[in-house]
């Protein structure tokens, strides 16, 4: 099922769209007082791209304003504590659903806004 989900999530991909995930780098061992930085990683994935389903729509975490993308499994597993980029364009993601919701995972939904 997942072959056949990124099979088809590449066939009609819109635009380009990457999960963008920010992890904390090594500290340098001369400043161990400071911070260690902060890596920035970008996992372009297959995906497509619309208005978030009514389905979904809480009213208050989730609204009719979102937007919602069907992303490819298998390349990252997303988060919410990640952010989405469309045509270069960054989001916050708000939920992630996983399709299906148990077994093997060949897809995920993740809603978003700015």
């Amino acid at each position: 099922m997942r072959d056949t989900a990124t099979g088809l999530l590449g066939r009609f991909a819109q635009g380009a769209v990457a999960i963008v995930r920010t992890e904390e780098g090594l500290p340098d061992p001369m400043k161990p007082w400071e911070p260690p930085p902060s890596i920035e990683r970008k996992y372009s994935v297959n995906a497509a791209v619309r208005g978030v389903s009514q389905k979904f729509v809480d009213g208050t975490l989730i609204l009719a304003s979102d937007y919602q993308a069907t992303v490819e499994a298998g390349v990252i597993m997303p988060v919410a504590s990640d952010k989405i980029e469309v045509d270069g364009v960054r989001y916050a993601i708000k939920a992630v659903r996983p399709i299906p919701a148990a077994g093997i995972v060949s897809a995920f939904i993740v809603i978003f806004a700015r």
